[in-house]
């Protein structure tokens, strides 16, 4: 049977070089991280000080889940690059991300399948250390048991290698018995593990990701969940965590009077400057190509001039520049010269951008555009509350009805919270950007 050439094979590459998925801790390429290395720094400074929550506040796409991934892989190869003079820091799987019916236990509960997958798959690591972690043998074997199935399968979904399944758990809150484990004995059990290996906050720890923070906003009792974590999880001995999301939920959830002066403020996380966007697409280029003759779709001078275009998001150029590769005759584009590329690509764009402008035709008014404009344009798709005067109006409230009018044309998004200012931000959408390229040569 023949099977067709997928399209970054034609190309020469083993996958797609714009890929919109974060970095994994598992990769730990840091080379594929660019500009960041000021926030890289900053990060690796918290956890080393011993910080057990760092915060990520940015837009989305501007890369906070990448960079808390190369900081987590970073700080988890200290301890053998340095002879055990550094913290000691255990990476765990991909981020966890609160849930619309999240309680506290049920976050708590999958927290500590990564940390106790973590603790496994370090086990020959900590061994040579000189750490004896009681009970271990018998926890591995409870594992294997109808009981333990649970764990079992919690700790699989993060660590394959440890033992493998789906998600589920136990609701006994009773104490171990000799029999076995019950939920909250694997929790003390786990606590008495970090306890021994982490003595203090200088000794180092689990580090977790927690990602996509804005979903806070989104469900009435997010922020009173996120707060019963700050003892619960976020101060437990042993454990670090790097949080991240956009939306201005990260800030506003450590600002209330449970978690205000707990942690440190977040690290912003701004858009990439234009004359670095050139060196993602290059590194990437070096890392996935498979053959000396490999062609890029779209050069890194093309990603340049459509990351501008669109209003500064690498998320979003990422996605343009790969669906335009996906949509495209490899056959053909591989005879052209990159210029000839990026001239096809421009074209694709302005035909993408045209196709919003059409479906918005008569309901968008001139000031309307002129907003969606200076969002793309001037604030890298991205404002707040607060930005109203660099729209050229005094307050929000004068400003507010063109916004609603645009998101519901889903030209941007925009996030309302009335007990809290700071909670009202206004993001461009791809559409919204693609618009705001198009509209010059449309005009024309």
């Amino acid at each position: 049977m023949d099977f067709p050439v997928g399209v970054w094979g034609h190309y020469g590459f083993r996958s797609s070089p714009y890929s919109t998925s974060a970095l994994r801790v598992a990769d730990g390429d840091e080379t594929l991280l660019v500009g960041r290395d000021h926030e890289l720094n900053l990060v690796l400074r918290d956890l080393f000080s011993g910080t057990q929550m760092v915060a990520l506040e940015g837009d989305y796409g501007v890369g906070k889940s990448s960079l808390a991934a190369v900081a987590t892989s970073k700080a988890s190869g200290w301890r053998r690059e340095s002879n055990s003079v550094a913290p000691l820091f255990l990476a765990t799987g991909k981020p966890l991300e609160l849930e619309e019916n999240d309680s506290a236990s049920s976050l708590e509960r999958r927290a500590y399948f990564q940390v106790a997958g973590s603790i496994l798959a370090s086990e020959d690591r900590l061994l040579r250390e000189g750490f004896v972690l009681k009970q271990l043998n018998d926890f591995r074997h409870w594992l294997t048991t109808p009981t333990g199935g649970g764990w079992s399968a919690g700790i699989g979904a993060s660590f394959p290698s440890v033992i493998g399944g789906s998600i589920s758990g136990g609701k006994s809150r009773t104490p171990n018995t000799s029999a076995g484990f019950t939920e909250s004995g694997v929790i003390t059990l786990i606590d008495s593990w970090l306890a021994t290996i982490f003595a203090s906050p200088e000794a180092g720890g689990v580090i977790l990701l927690l990602d996509n923070l804005e979903v806070l906003s989104r469900y009435p009792k997010g922020v009173q969940v996120f707060e019963s974590l700050r003892d619960k999880l976020f101060k437990r001995q042993g454990l670090r965590w790097i949080v991240s999301g956009a939306e201005g939920t990260v800030r506003a959830a450590l600002s209330t009077p449970k978690m205000s002066g707990v942690f440190p403020e977040p690290i912003e996380i701004s858009p990439l400057p234009h004359d670095l966007v050139k060196l993602v697409i290059q590194r990437r280029e070096v890392a996935f190509r498979t053959r000396g003759d490999a062609k890029l779709p779209v050069s890194p001078e093309g990603f340049e001039d459509a990351y501008v275009a669109t209003g500064r998001n690498l998320r979003i150029t990422l996605g343009l520049a790969e669906r335009f590769s996906l949509r495209t005759e490899p056959g053909d584009m591989a005879w052209m010269t990159p210029e000839q590329r990026d001239a096809r690509f421009w074209e694709w764009r302005v035909l993408e951008g045209e196709k919003v402008i059409q479906q918005v035709s008569g309901r968008v008014t001139e000031t309307r555009w002129k907003i969606l404009e200076t969002l793309v344009t001037r604030l890298d798709g991205f404002a707040t509350s607060a930005s109203a005067a660099e729209f050229g109006y005094k307050s929000w409230g004068s400003l507010q009805s063109h916004v609603q009018a645009l998101a519901a044309l889903g030209l941007l998004n925009y996030t309302a919270d009335e007990d809290d200012a700071r909670r009202r931000i206004v993001t461009a959408t791809e559409k919204g950007r693609l618009a705001v390229a198009t509209r010059p040569v449309f005009a024309d």
